[in-house]
């Protein structure tokens, strides 16, 4: 089996591997109830990314 996959992991390795899949669990529950929390954004405003050129106010007068 280590032929297919490499080397078999350490303990420490593993370890870590689980501390990091709960952080990672933790921060999507975060992100996941955030943007629950957060109002959607209306259709009229405006998006944050500034596109190049134009008169610096964010509208096409």
């Amino acid at each position: 089996m280590e032929q297919q996959h490499g080397r078999a992991l350490s303990q420490r390795e593993r370890q870590v591997l689980v501390f990091i899949e709960q952080e990672l669990r933790q921060d999507e529950a975060l992100d996941a109830a955030l943007s629950e929390l957060r109002p959607p954004r209306p259709r009229w405003w405006p998006r944050r990314r500034r596109r190049s050129g134009g008169n610096g106010t964010g509208r096409e007068d």
